[in-house]
């Protein structure tokens, strides 16, 4: 029967070792926690503290979900035991995982964790190297315990670990039905991801409704500033089903400057139906649809699709974020709407529409009366702040709110050029 292989062997060598094994036990008779403490714990810590692959990065116990969507009780077991004799080692970088997604950068260089497998004949637990830069196991380097498992062991390899993943991960995916987490989450790992790549942020649009918008409106509100130019971004957001309880919706920006991604995993409904792409229109408001309007050099237009009581606001380069009430005519009817703004030093404008239901209208509509307008007698240099916009996403994530709404981003052409 093959028995334990050690980290040392299998990384120096590039062999097994093999050997009489009792049931339950690893070469010496052995049970997993004393193959840990007395061959693995000391030939990786030997490896850890010495090639230069490993010495002086950043270590962390615990595989991420996306090496290995199960951990068993024995291999939570294990990682703390493991983590004991790695901890008491000087030199060694020890720290603990991700308590939430965060950035959804993982401080730790590498993972180390075990997988715990059971068989008719043969059950085997084995220490694995994630790497958590390149998400690929580390080829050649591992433990390996092979035998029996009996009694508490074999009962704690049956049993699932509690779940501990962030809210998004697969061990704890978001709720079906209810977009307001899930465009949390991806704005979140969003607005990280450009911190990660050095990219600045920018208005945010996006042609999709739904989870799309919702989160192309927090991004929005925390990435518009006034201080310098800024690229615009289009957002995208994507639902690829990975099985019959879970799907991993998947979102991406882009602009001239760059693209960035983030993702995050959402429960499907138990009935067997999709809980909805992710890009659904909130049920019962008809989300505005928004079209660039030529209007020559140093202006910028658009026409405005929507119910003739949408709210139309915009954010101006270099100035805040404004309401158009006032702005612009009626040419198609009360749904339809044209605002043109004529101004030598405005390159760009945000323009978002907002619709309500019956009962949400109110509050939309007091909420637009917190912001100057843009057509008044007396129209401010500098318009309101991102703390409006994230007035309207907490509006949007209250239990029956009606809200649709779309965003479009239009750039003036300069003297000379064609609109």
């Amino acid at each position: 029967m093959r028995v334990a292989t050690s980290l040392a062997a299998l990384f120096f060598a590039g062999c097994a070792v093999h050997g009489p094994a009792t049931p339950g036990s690893h070469a010496g008779g052995l049970t997993p926690e004393a193959w840990v403490d007395r061959a693995l714990a000391p030939d990786l810590t030997r490896v850890l503290s010495t090639h230069p692959r490993f010495r002086g990065e950043t270590l962390s116990l615990g595989l991420p979900p996306e090496a290995t969507a199960d951990s068993s009780r024995l291999d939570r077991a294990l990682e703390t035991r493991l983590e004991e004799h790695l901890i008491a080692e000087p030199g060694l970088r020890i720290r603990p995982p991700p308590a939430s997604a965060g950035c959804g950068v993982d401080e730790a260089a590498y993972r180390i964790g075990f997988v715990t497998s059971t068989g008719s004949a043969m059950d085997t637990v084995q220490a694995r190297i994630w790497d958590t830069q390149a998400a690929e196991w580390v080829a050649g380097v591992g433990g390996r315990w092979e035998g029996r498992l009996t009694g508490p062991d074999a009962r704690a390899a049956a049993s699932p670990a509690a779940m501990t993943g962030a809210p998004g991960s697969i061990h704890q995916p978001l709720p079906a039905g209810d977009p307001a987490p899930l465009a949390q989450a991806l704005a979140d790992r969003l607005e990280c991801a450009l911190a990660a790549a050095g990219l600045h942020g920018g208005p945010v649009t996006t042609a999709q409704e739904g989870v799309a918008t919702l989160a192309a409106m927090r991004l929005s509100a925390r990435l518009a500033s006034r201080a310098r130019p800024q690229p615009a971004w289009d957002l995208s957001v994507t639902p690829v089903a990975v099985n019959e309880n879970h799907e991993l919706v998947m979102a991406r920006l882009v602009s001239d400057a760059g693209a960035v991604t983030a993702s995050a995993y959402r429960s499907i409904r138990q009935s067997g139906v999709r809980s909805g792409a992710a890009g659904e229109r909130q049920p019962g408001v008809a989300a505005p649809r928004l079209v660039p309007l030529p209007c020559g050099s140093h202006c910028v237009g658009v026409r405005a699709v929507a119910p003739g009581d949408a709210v139309l606001v915009a954010i101006l380069a270099g100035r805040g974020l404004f309401s158009l009430q006032g702005c612009g005519s009626l040419p198609g009817g009360q749904d339809e709407r044209s605002v043109r703004l004529r101004d030598p030093n405005l390159p760009w404008a945000s323009f978002y529409a907002i619709a309500a239901d019956a009962r949400t209208r109110p509050a939309l509509l007091a909420l637009e009366r917190r912001l100057p307008r843009m057509c008044g007698r007396d129209t401010p240099e500098r318009g309101g702040d991102r703390r409006w916009l994230e007035s309207l996403a907490a509006l949007a994530d209250e239990p029956s709110v009606g809200l649709a709404w779309n965003g479009l981003r239009v750039a003036a052409p300069a003297r000379g050029e064609m609109p």
